[in-house]
C-alpha cells in the first residue's frame, strides 16, 4: 500500500488502503486468499509462485478478504501502518525497483456459487424482470446476446463493455461453481460471474439505454 520508497522513513508515501481493514470493500459473498504453498493446479504449474520472495522469506497462506470484509493486506520488507510483518510479498526485476510488492497464488471464491447452468437461467431471468429484450454473455469467444423470449443465442461484433467499477463489485453479485485459471496471474476463480448491471454499448444503441442489461462474464 505504499506509493514511494525512501530510505528516509518520513519521506514515504502510502495510499489509503490500509485504512480500509475491516471494512466491506466488496460484495458480501466474495473470499480471496493468497496460497502460499500453491504451485501447481490440475498439473500446470503457477507462474506467479515463488518459494522464497526477494528477502528470502516464504510467502504466507493470508486471509486477504472474507465475505467481502478486508481482513488482511499483502507486505514486504516495507510495512504499511497497519501491516507491520511481510507476508513473503517483497519482488524485485530487471525494470522495476527494488521494494515493490507483488500478489502470490490467488484465490477468489463466492459463497453463492451455482452451475453455469443456473446461473444463464438466472440472467435470463432478471433480463426479463427488468423488461430487457435481451440478455449478454462476454467472454474469451466475445459478446453473445440472448433473446429473452427464445433463448436463441447469437454473436454480436460491434460492442464496448466497461470493466465493473467498485459499486458493482460491492452489489449483488453471483457466480458458477466451475472454477478457470488465469496461469499468468496465477488466481483461480469462478468461470463465469454475473453482475447485475454493467454499462454496455452494442452498435448503435444509446449507452443510457444499456445500463441496465444484464452482463455474464466468462
Amino acid at each position: 500500500s505504499f506509493l514511494s520508497c525512501d530510505l528516509d522513513f518520513r519521506s514515504r508515501k502510502y495510499d489509503s488502503s490500509y485504512k480500509q481493514l475491516g471494512k466491506q470493500v466488496v460484495s458480501k459473498d466474495i473470499s480471496v486468499w493468497q496460497l502460499g504453498n500453491d504451485s501447481v493446479y490440475n498439473g500446470h504449474r503457477f507462474f506467479e509462485y515463488r518459494k522464497y520472495d526477494a528477502d528470502g522469506i516464504r510467502p504466507e497462506t493470508v486471509e486477504l478478504i472474507r465475505k467481502g470484509i478486508l481482513m488482511n493486506q499483502l507486505a514486504g520488507r516495507i510495512p504499511s501502518p497497519k501491516t507491520l510483518k511481510s507476508t513473503g510479498n517483497e519482488w524485485m526485476s530487471a525494470w522495476q525497483e527494488y521494494g515493490n510488492r507483488k500478489g502470490g497464488v490467488l484465490r477468489i471464491s463466492f459463497d453463492n456459487a451455482m452451475s453455469r447452468d443456473k446461473l444463464v437461467k438466472k440472467l435470463i431471468s432478471m433480463a426479463k424482470a427488468m423488461r430487457q429484450e435481451y440478455a449478454y454473455i462476454w467472454g474469451y469467444e466475445g459478446l453473445k446476446r440472448i433473446d429473452v423470449k427464445t433463448g436463441k443465442l447469437e454473436n454480436i461484433i460491434s460492442c464496448s463493455i466497461y470493466t465493473p467499477s467498485k459499486l458493482n463489485l460491492l452489489g449483488d453479485i453471483w457466480a458458477s461453481k466451475e472454477v478457470t485459471v488465469d496461469w499468468h496471474s496465477s488466481v483461480s476463480h469462478p468461470k463465469s460471474v454475473l453482475f447485475p448491471s454493467v454499462e454496455l454499448r452494442v452498435g448503435t444503441v444509446k449507452p443510457r439505454e444499456c445500463e441496465r442489461f444484464v452482463e455474464l462474464r466468462h
